[in-house]
């Protein structure tokens, strides 16, 4: 009734070309793209990113029903800011394409991550570019584990409400045949529960760490051993290329 198709666990498994790269060159070119687009602010190079990312996307031959799924939030979120902008400023058709257009550059950022690496594989890369820091007494690790953390407490939360929607259903409040008033109230009483859940679940976690004597400055194993390869290096230079022929053509 209330199931969700959504399983961030299952998004970036493949066995493409780009799905065998190391996480840290896919990390690397999402984070310079986004970067680069904060930059220049330019809507037509943020055109020629949302095109690169794209391909790369068709190269790693992902499920681009899902994709349109995500991708559909993109828009409600364009739409919202659109009414915003012209609401207190005015409306005008260039500024709508700006909107539309870098939000959905940095989403296809994201998107290419997402539908390329398993999460944790993603968290991998960070760490392994984060690594010099260490040297520098910052905690990496430790921030690596509350990353991971809270991503894996989303498929819960999101079992977590589909319980208690299931519970208020059986009670007489579906949240699916009730009026608006009633939906606010509704989601509002969800999410109390949902809170102390967390709460609960958090200090469960805080203590299970606490118990095996996790210490963020020891030197510790990964479940992942993926090493980086000449193929990575080529590929950021590829899409560094890329995006630098994208820079002179706009200008």
């Amino acid at each position: 009734m209330f199931e969700s198709s959504f399983n961030i666990d299952n998004l970036g498994k493949g066995n493409s070309f780009i799905h065998n790269l190391h996480p840290g060159a896919k990390v690397v070119i999402a984070l310079g793209a986004i970067l680069l687009n904060a930059m220049i602010s330019s809507p037509l190079f943020s055109l020629m990113i949302t095109i690169i990312f794209l391909i790369l996307l068709i190269l790693a031959r992902i499920d681009f029903k899902i994709f349109f799924k995500g991708y559909v939030v993109i828009i409600y979120f364009t739409i919202g800011l659109i009414i915003s902008y012209a609401i207190f400023v005015g409306f005008s058709l260039m500024m709508m394409f700006t909107v539309w257009i870098n939000l959905t550059s940095m989403a296809m950022a994201v998107f290419f991550l997402m539908f390329t690496s398993p999460i944790l594989q993603t968290l991998y890369g960070l760490e392994f570019l984060m690594h010099p820091l260490n040297y520098i007494k910052l905690p990496v690790n430790a921030i690596i584990l509350i990353s991971t953390i809270a991503l894996s407490f989303i498929p819960i939360l999101v079992s977590e409400v589909q319980r208690i929607l299931y519970a208020m259903a059986v009670r007489g409040q579906d949240i699916r045949y009730a009026p608006i008033k009633e939906k606010i109230k509704i989601a509002v009483a969800v999410l109390i529960p949902l809170l102390i859940s967390t709460l609960n679940r958090s200090e469960t976690l805080a203590s299970a760490i606490a118990v095996k004597n996790y210490d963020a400055w020891s030197p510790r194993s990964n479940i992942l051993s993926v090493k980086w390869k000449l193929i990575d290096s080529i590929f950021i230079l590829v899409v560094i290329l890329s995006l630098y022929l994208s820079t002179i053509l706009i200008k």
